[in-house]
């Protein structure tokens, strides 16, 4: 039956842009400037669907060793505000240059010799005693300015003449509020000391993330000037402007902070799993005892507050004496879009909520071998240094993908816009070379088949009924949700939820397979459909440790199968159960006088892993008392802990049986076929190893 069309929606569910540029030298002298034409385009390309007047925002880095001092950076209604923020931090002893206005806006910049945390508190106390529609100071940090208002970027271009300003790194936002109304200030990006960032999603950690930030903030406070800490919180907490992406640029600032101060493990890399600590199911596959895995409980239990649970897709500016550093991260559920692009020829490194974004800024051909085109695994982030280049790609596997020269038979080309085929009836065949956008093909259908030379954006596959689909590079975030058809291929990888909630459709189930990897959630909630994954950047390398699916692998899965080449961790199948039910559990049986008080303070202490879970009650149990009766809470506390951990799935790792090979050969061939890797791949692929993933029964049919 067809799905009745629906209209393109106003907004994307994703919802704000981000953009971010860095230029990098290898060698470790200066990198070349680049122009802020590159962030107003980039915000431009996705600013009607994605923001619009809610908040438009540009930061520019090019920290100076020569030039020690900080920019204050005003945002003012009226030129009486600015010199009451001037007497405040006189008041503080911060003294600075006179302000001055930027272009036709109401953007005002001074300088400042001042260190980072007398400064911070001269900012704070000045900011708290501010009406949030009157001014507030939005920056402070070494080498870096901020332009930010309600108006379109194209505006605010016009105001301050963004475009032409040069810098060695820059990122930009546009906003769609979700959580608080619209104001100047609780526009993007966000300032704090020598760290500025811009952030997509919701920080539903926002509380933990505020006291956990609050407190250490104070102690470093106090730690400088051996003062009280009550004037100073007071001030803090006022000086807030009400949203909940601010706080990320304050905990990495205060994290970095307490590196330099007390806790040298603090390096950028140690902040960065602060914020994005592992899930329990990674420590699982850590050796017990191992310095690796309780080098991460230990950080993850002295920085708990800290941990950011989103969706959060985020991109951040730190500045040093000489150096920025640009750093792109996801939660780690990975629930919101980020795109990679570097640009080896020019050396400038892209990161954006889109495609589209990058290829509107800088006319990149991204399907060329000088251009890598990818999204981050989930746990890992890029960084980039102007001086120093690239630290941390965000990947363990960044294979090469070759796209057929776009040129060829006159194909149309696509820039990414959404909503494109969306409901669209296709019968024939139908090749475009570019991007397919947000929703670019949502609940189309019909016998034919969608081609795209190149790649797609998230959502872009939506309750699609159309018989094939294939994309010839990578696809981003939900890819597939919910597909009816009946292949959909896709040469290279999938980011994270890539077609959860496939369903058969008449009672045939749609096959997907995708080439190299598949982030995490792959195939959640499968009601019936086949996945296929192939990896054939390791074909012949069948040694490797890297898995090329990412963790929760068929979660929540009441249906179909998973054929994933290689072997798959036991702890990326599947979703161990929440904190809250196990705690729940463990509560009721100290309630029972089944476990004791400190053993239920010690499993909340503790990563929720069930032998972890086990081990701690059985060593609380066996202090003092009767061996009998130690034996018999166990074993209870076993039968009402253990059944939370227990999956659906079942799992196995071996060759394809004949039937298997029947069932998945034609799609293997037709895939190969489709993409020209040769019949010798596709026999080499179905004589592999893989991990089959299928639930309960389906196994044995």
């Amino acid at each position: 039956m067809a799905l009745r069309k629906i209209e393109p929606i106003r907004k994307e569910a994703s919802a704000c842009a981000i953009f971010g540029a860095i230029s990098f030298n290898n060698n470790g002298g200066e990198a070349k400037k680049i122009p802020g034409r590159l962030a107003v385009e980039g915000i431009c390309a996705a600013e009607a669907a994605r923001g619009g007047i809610f908040g438009n925002g540009v930061m520019f880095a090019s920290p100076n060793r020569t030039e020690r001092g900080k920019n204050l950076i005003v945002w003012a209604r009226k030129q009486v505000f600015v010199e009451e923020i001037a007497a405040k931090l006189s008041e503080s002893g911060i003294q600075s240059s006179d302000f001055k206005r930027e272009g036709s806006g109401d953007i005002y910049q001074a300088t400042t010799t001042a260190e980072y945390l007398p400064l911070l508190s001269g900012v704070v106390k000045a900011n708290s005693s501010l009406s949030l529609d009157d001014a507030r100071i939005i920056s402070f940090g070494h080498g870096m300015t901020l332009f930010k208002g309600l108006d379109s970027l194209a505006a605010l271009d016009s105001m301050y003449n963004l475009s032409s300003i040069q810098a060695h790194a820059m990122i930009a936002h546009t906003r769609y509020p979700t959580g608080s109304s619209p104001k100047i200030v609780r526009a993007h990006p966000f300032g704090f000391g020598n760290v500025g960032i811009v952030h997509n999603g919701d920080v539903t950690s926002y509380s933990a993330n505020l006291a956990a930030c609050e407190s250490l903030l104070a102690m470093l406070y106090h730690r400088n000037t051996q003062n009280g800490i009550g004037e100073f919180l007071s001030s803090l907490r006022k000086s807030w402007v009400g949203t909940d992406s601010e706080i990320i640029s304050a905990m990495m600032y205060t994290l970095l902070k307490n590196g330099l101060m007390s806790d040298p493990s603090l390096s950028l890399s140690g902040v960065m799993e602060a914020l994005v600590p592992p899930f329990d199911n990674h420590l699982t596959g850590l050796m017990r005892g191992s310095q690796e895995r309780s080098r991460l409980e230990k950080r993850a239990f002295k920085y708990q507050g800290f941990g950011l649970d989103g969706p959060v897709s985020c991109i951040a500016l730190i500045a040093y004496e000489d150096d920025v550093h640009m750093i792109a991260f996801r939660d780690r559920n990975d629930f919101r879009p980020l795109q990679i692009v570097i640009d080896h020829e020019n050396q400038v490194v892209y990161a954006a909520s889109e495609l589209r974004q990058i290829t509107a800024a800088a006319g990149l051909e991204i399907f060329s071998p000088l251009v890598e085109t990818y999204s981050p695994e989930r746990g890992k982030y890029l960084w980039v240094s102007s001086r120093s280049g690239i630290k941390s790609s965000g990947r363990t596997q960044r294979p090469y993908i070759s796209v057929p020269a776009l040129a060829k038979d006159g194909i149309p080309k696509i820039n990414g816009a959404p909503h494109q085929f969306a409901g669209k009836k296709i019968d024939g065949h139908e090749v475009y070379a570019g991007i397919l956008g947000n929703h670019g093909a949502s609940y189309s259908e019909g016998k034919g088949s969608l081609e795209i030379v190149g790649s797609s954006e998230p959502n872009a596959l939506e309750a699609s009924q159309l018989d094939t689909v294939i994309v010839h590079a990578n696809a981003s975030l939900m890819y597939g949700n919910a597909f009816q058809g009946r292949v959909a291929y896709v040469r290279g990888g999938v980011d994270a939820r890539g077609f959860q909630q496939l369903r058969p459709n008449n009672g045939r189930p749609p096959v997907v397979i995708v080439g190299e990897t598949a982030g995490p959630y792959f195939l959640k909630m499968n009601a019936g459909g086949i996945g296929v994954v192939l990896g054939l950047e390791n074909l012949g390398k069948e040694d490797t440790d890297s898995p090329i699916v990412g963790d929760f692998l068929m979660t929540g899965a009441v249906g179909g199968e998973a054929y994933i080449r290689g072997h798959v961790p036991a702890e990326r199948i599947g979703r161990p159960p929440s904190r809250r039910e196990v705690i729940a559990v463990c509560s009721a049986l100290k309630d029972e006088g089944i476990i004791t008080e400190t053993a239920l303070r010690e499993i909340r202490r503790n990563p929720l892993i069930l032998d972890r879970v086990l081990r701690i009650i059985r060593n609380d149990q066996h202090q003092g008392a009767i061996p009998d009766e130690a034996a018999a809470k166990l074993a209870r506390a076993t039968g009402d802990i253990a059944p939370l951990f227990e999956s659906k799935l079942v799992v196995e790792g071996r060759r394809l049986t004949d039937p298997e090979i029947s069932k998945l050969e034609p799609y293997v061939k037709e895939f190969c076929s489709t993409f020209d890797l040769g019949m010798t791949t596709a026999d080499r692929l179905l004589a592999s190893t893989y991990t089959i993933v299928k639930v309960g029964q389906a196994a044995n049919d």
